[in-house]
């Protein structure tokens, strides 16, 4: 997810690639809502019951789509 994230700094606002988690998760700090934020805190968390999980992938299938859309051009 991070990598992806990565990718929405360089494509959308067309920021130079980040080089770790915290700096990705500093730069998205205004967006308190993005999923880089749930991401690192599960990350942190360590372990994860199923319900966040899928709450987790639900919000990452959503996300990778909007990627899709953008880097297409829709």
């Amino acid at each position: 997810m991070f990598y992806i994230a990565n990718l929405e700094l360089q494509l959308e606002r067309g920021l130079t690639p980040r080089v770790s988690y915290t700096e990705i998760d500093k730069t998205f700090r205004e967006d308190k809502e993005h999923i880089v934020h749930y991401s690192m805190k599960l990350r942190r968390k360590g372990t994860i019951g199923r319900k966040e999980r899928q709450s987790w992938l639900d919000s990452a299938e959503g996300y990778v789509a909007k990627m899709r859309s953008f880097a297409s051009g829709e």
